[in-house]
Order: C-alpha cells, then sequence, then structure tokens
C-alpha cells in the first residue's frame, strides 16, 4: 500500500498520535478524591426537575449513598436534590462531584438539599465531614465459583 518513505512517515505519524493521545489521557484524568463523603451524583431526571422549578436550570439529584458514609450519617437519601454546595449555586451533576471530589479528609461543607421524594418544596441545610475512604468489604479471588450444573 506505501512503500518507501510515505509508509515510514504515515507509521510515525501514527506512533506520535497514540503516544499523544496517551499522554493527553494521563493528564486530563480526574484526580483521585483524598475525602470520602459517600455520595453519588446523577443528571436531573425530568420529574425530578418538574419536581423542583424553583431551582430552574440546575441542581444534581443524589443517586446513590453509600451505607456508614458521612452523607449516610447525615441523612441524606437517593433522589434528594443538591442545590448548593457552600453556597455555590450547582448546575449540573458533573460540578456537584467535582466539588466533592476537592475535598480533603476533615474538611467541612455545607449542602442545600431539597427532598423531592416528599413533596417537601422547602430546602435544608445538611453539614457533612469528609472523611477517610473506607476499606473494601468485599475479598475478592482470581478462583471461579463453583458451577452447579449437572452432567448426564
Amino acid at each position: 500500500m506505501f512503500r518507501g518513505w510515505k509508509g515510514i512517515a504515515l507509521a510515525g505519524v501514527a506512533g506520535a498520535a497514540l503516544f499523544a493521545g496517551a499522554v493527553f489521557h494521563a493528564v486530563h484524568r480526574p484526580p483521585k478524591p483524598e475525602g470520602f463523603t459517600g455520595l453519588t451524583f446523577a443528571p436531573l431526571t425530568p420529574a425530578a426537575a418538574h419536581r423542583t422549578p424553583m431551582l430552574g436550570l440546575g441542581g444534581a439529584q443524589v443517586f446513590a449513598v453509600t451505607d456508614e458514609s458521612p452523607a449516610d450519617k447525615a441523612g441524606i437519601k437517593p433522589d434528594e436534590v443538591v442545590a448548593a454546595i457552600d453556597g455555590r449555586k450547582i448546575t449540573s451533576a458533573r460540578q456537584a462531584a467535582s466539588l466533592i471530589r476537592a475535598g480533603k479528609v476533615g474538611d467541612h461543607i455545607t449542602l442545600t438539599v431539597y427532598d423531592i421524594t416528599q413533596g417537601e418544596t422547602k430546602p435544608r441545610a445538611v453539614s457533612l465531614t469528609f472523611e477517610d475512604e473506607p476499606a473494601p468489604k468485599k475479598k475478592f479471588s482470581v478462583h471461579p465459583p463453583r458451577t452447579l450444573a449437572k452432567e448426564f
């Protein structure tokens, strides 16, 4: 197909593009969180957005709360809507996650939360303190599980 100097040039360009992609991925990867709250965010669903019209276009829905985490101890439940973090209005789940990811162990934050599951339209302020991430409870193994199939 490409012989001579064209083939060598094409291989060099392809190699440089792969190297640049790997460097770009390594540089722009989000940092590992230093503090732990146990919150996972999701974009607002249309139903949640209709139940909180006072927020306009903004807010982040709590997707999951880890058991025994600071968020669980503070009483935050899944499907609640976070409108502000430390007074900063939240416009997306990505913004909420990046603000939470920036916290370090021992930092305190205040979330403005709407409990849309109960039809509550009044905000409540919830204070959280970042903790160390707990060790995983599950032990993983490379051994496959036993099968219960019978051979005939």
